[in-house]
């Protein structure tokens, strides 16, 4: 079916979002937010997922012609300093797999370093002690294989 009204295309685009959340197990129970497009404040998907310890709070927009500024400033204004604010747009004759979504330049920029960092900094006494155990027993096989 495709979907006649702005209003059903927004819907497309908003179950699309909360379908790939719960896919990649996000938040299993990431869902469409009854009542978008209201006018009240919240974002378009009702999702429990958190950008860098903060809720997420996505704002969809699949129109044919979108002011990328009005947009932000509305995607910002419903996170109300507490949320981090992510819009995602899905241009006109483009499939929903191809959706774009947009977030400050500082959130890119800190997943992107997390991602980066190694997950263990130092080692604590229990994983010294484990390596030093794999270390002792690597050595006897060696001495067993010579």
């Amino acid at each position: 079916m495709l979907p006649t009204s702005a209003i059903q295309k927004g819907r497309l685009l908003e179950n699309y979002v909360a379908q790939e959340i719960r896919k990649k197990r996000l938040d299993t129970q990431a869902m469409r937010q009854i009542g978008s497009g209201s006018g009240q404040w919240k974002g378009d998907v009702n999702t429990k997922m958190k950008i860098l310890n903060r809720q997420a709070v996505i704002e969809c927009k699949n129109q044919q012609r979108l002011n990328l500024r009005e947009a932000w400033i509305q995607t910002d204004k419903q996170c109300l300093g507490y949320g981090e604010p992510v819009l995602v747009m899905k241009f006109h004759n483009e499939p929903l797999e191809a959706s774009k979504a947009m977030i400050y330049l500082d959130t890119l920029l800190e997943l992107v370093k997390r991602a980066n960092e190694p997950n263990l900094k130092e080692p604590d006494r229990q994983f010294t002690w484990e390596l030093n155990q794999l270390k002792q027993n690597i050595k006897r096989i060696e001495n067993r294989l010579k």
